[in-house]
């Protein structure tokens, strides 16, 4: 729409109510002259557009025009072909620069593209150099920290092993400082043998090998069947003892060498 006609179109006259104008035809010609504005708006920037590609087509053509003028000045109009051909040398020239002037400005992009990522890769390989000497770290303290305390706690089972065996030595010979004593009654010699001082001084370790194949050999009633027999067993008389005199002493018992022993 042109300007002339937004201008031309006259005054809008509304109607009267009892406290002033319709509002609602109020409303709608603000609306409609707001659409005339933004249209009128839009004009005006595509003018002022069309102007300046113009004046820049203008400029351009001025520009040719005076390179012609330049390149024809001093020569005969006889002579065109010659002046075509040095004009077109001219703009292939010209052509060849702005072709050569995009080639230059593409190429330093390049190069500042491959510079950014040459330093982007840079800083990643600084990044992944430091990661991994921050890991080597952090495995070798781990790896001095699992060393000591295998250390440590292998001076601890050599300490306690050797209480142990210290323990052991020291039950070992008291052991075979002990007497040579008589196998309780039990089951028939054949079946269990007697553990001597002597021999668990020879060779202890088949004596506490020996140990527990001796324990399960005695039958679970042993205990009960001697407190029967010592129930069991008569008791010796007591001699009558006149007084004034003193009673013989008793016989001396068996020494223990004449006790009956079983052999293993």
């Amino acid at each position: 729409m042109a300007m002339d006609d937004l201008l031309d179109e006259g005054r809008t006259a509304f109607h009267t109510q009892l406290f002033g104008y319709n509002r609602s035809q109020v409303d709608e010609e603000y609306a409609r002259l707001e659409r005339q504005l933004e249209l009128a708006c839009a004009d005006r920037d595509a003018a002022l557009e069309t102007a300046d590609e113009l004046t820049r087509h203008l400029e351009e053509a001025r520009s040719e025009l005076t390179e012609y003028r330049t390149l024809h000045a001093g020569h005969s109009k006889d002579n065109a072909v010659s002046g075509c051909i040095r004009y077109l040398l001219h703009v292939a020239r010209r052509k060849a620069d702005e072709i050569e002037s995009e080639a230059r400005a593409r190429a330093e992009d390049a190069v500042h593209r491959a510079e950014e990522a040459a330093g982007r890769h840079a800083r990643l390989l600084d990044e992944a150099e430091q990661e991994s000497q921050r890991r080597l770290a952090e495995a070798s303290q781990r790896a001095r920290e699992i060393v000591g305390e295998a250390l440590e706690r292998s001076r601890s089972l050599l300490s306690d092993l050797g209480e142990r065996q210290r323990l052991l030595d020291q039950w070992y010979a008291e052991i075979g400082a002990a007497p040579e004593m008589p196998s309780p009654r039990g089951p028939e010699p054949g079946e269990i043998g007697v553990l001597r001082g002597a021999e668990v001084w020879k060779s202890p370790e088949s004596a506490v090998a020996a140990a527990p194949v001796a324990l399960e050999a005695v039958p679970e009633d042993a205990p009960a069947t001697a407190e029967a027999e010592l129930i069991e067993m008569p008791r010796r008389p007591e001699p009558d003892v006149e007084p004034g005199s003193e009673a013989e002493p008793d016989e001396e018992p068996a020494s223990t060498s004449q006790m009956p022993s079983v052999s293993a």
